[in-house]
């Protein structure tokens, strides 16, 4: 996030998509590998089924989406106050970690809050070093 325009139709896209493939890695099959820590260490078998791997993980892939357009939104709303950016992303990716976990208990936020920091911090890193780069290499070339 080290320029200043507002994204638009394009980045939007580009987010959305780079949110969207993050989430599908990070918090749907992650999750499932999460899913799956958790029934073996309360001594559950594990069981996977296709229909709730699918599930799971476009689930994952609808919620990175959803902070992708967070994201994009925090950054038109805020465009030049990093600060205001960062702690408004973090918050609302709290909130929805926290709404997603039933129970809240220690295991299940070990396992599921890291998913989510790696998702925002690859996604913050996708747009600001490779998306927004590879723009700026374009309008030099131009």
């Amino acid at each position: 996030m080290h320029t200043l325009h507002r994204p638009d139709r394009r980045d939007w896209l580009a987010g959305l998509a780079a949110g969207a493939s993050l989430g599908f890695v990070f918090l749907g099959v992650g999750a499932r590998v999460g899913m799956r820590l958790i029934a073996l260490s309360s001594g559950q078998a594990p069981t996977f089924t296709i229909e709730g791997s699918i599930a799971v993980s476009l689930l994952g892939a609808l919620t990175g989406a959803l902070v992708a357009t967070v994201f994009l939104l925090v950054r038109t709303t805020f465009p030049t106050r990093r600060w205001i950016r960062g702690a408004l992303f973090w918050a609302v990716c709290g909130a929805l970690v926290l709404r997603g976990l039933r129970p809240v208990t220690a295991l299940n936020a070990g396992i599921f809050l890291p998913l989510f920091v790696v998702h925002g911090v690859l996604l913050h890193t996708f747009w600001c070093r490779v998306y927004l780069a590879r723009g700026r290499q374009v309008d030099a070339g131009a």
